[in-house]
């Protein structure tokens, strides 16, 4: 596992931070890790998000489906 050591945080940040952990019921650690490990699943879904735009790249929103799956079951054989 990786050490993070962050110097310069404002004291808003800090204290929003403080009484989300006692609002959770969580150390101060626990609820800073709590917000990175929400961060990775978001940039999760955008990578996911990211792969389905290309999936469909060129086909307008308003494309019948129908016509979305008779063109890939033709292209796939």
């Amino acid at each position: 596992m990786g050490v993070i050591h962050i110097e310069n945080v404002d004291d808003k940040t800090m204290a929003a931070i403080r009484f989300n952990a006692d609002a959770n019921g969580r150390s101060f650690e626990d609820e800073v890790k709590a917000v990175l490990a929400q961060q990775t699943k978001v940039v999760e879904r955008r990578a996911e998000a990211a792969a389905i735009r290309a999936m469909t790249k060129g086909w307008s929103p308003e494309t019948d489906s129908v016509a979305i799956i008779r063109e890939m079951r033709d292209r796939d054989g």
